[in-house]
């Protein structure tokens, strides 16, 4: 999926803020990485928007629809990254998504 209809779908949702966190977010896990070493899953829209947006009482529920979504994809990212990926979402969400991302981290 090209990094612009990731950044459209994202911004639709109003919980994120077109900012240069925002583009460094889908610049990093839109990458490539290298093989052969540790990496971790990551949703690029994160399960917490689904959370919000559908009212679910349970992060189960809401993953359940994070992973059924075919616009939302998993990543492969490095440890590193993963936690960079999600620092970053802290600084380009608003609201109650900026709250989870705060807790997730």
């Amino acid at each position: 999926m090209k990094v612009q209809k990731i950044k459209k779908l994202l911004l639709k949702t109003g919980l994120f803020e077109d900012n240069q966190y925002l583009d460094r977010y889908l610049a990093l896990v839109t990458s490539q990485t290298m093989a052969n070493i540790y990496t971790e899953k990551h949703h690029i829209i994160p399960v917490a928007v689904y959370k919000i947006i559908n009212n679910y009482k349970t992060r189960a529920e809401a993953e359940k629809s994070a992973n059924a979504d075919k616009n939302n994809i998993l990543v492969s990212l490095t440890y590193r990254d993963h936690c960079l990926a999600h620092c970053l979402l802290y600084f380009c969400t608003i609201g109650k998504l900026k709250q989870a991302s705060a807790r997730t981290v």
